[in-house]
């Protein structure tokens, strides 16, 4: 997985940029050449906000948010 930088993030912040996700962004590039649809369902598991780097993904809260995101998905895709 990559990951931004904190110069990178710092300029996205000073930018009004709300965020970002580079693999996904080139899946909808290639699915919008390719003229196939395509969906994302995400689930923030760590930020960086106000000069602070926190991670979430081994909390309870994320491993929920994880399973209701499968259940969605799959209830989506029958």
């Amino acid at each position: 997985m990559f990951k931004q930088t904190l110069a990178e993030i710092d300029y996205a912040q000073k930018n009004d940029i709300a965020g970002f996700e580079m693999e996904l962004s080139a899946l909808f590039t290639i699915a919008k050449e390719k003229n196939v649809q395509i969906a994302s369902l995400q689930v923030i598991s760590d930020y960086y906000l106000d000069g602070e780097y926190a991670s979430v993904y081994s909390s309870e809260t994320c491993q929920k948010n994880l399973d209701k995101a499968v259940d969605m998905a799959i209830a989506i895709l029958k």
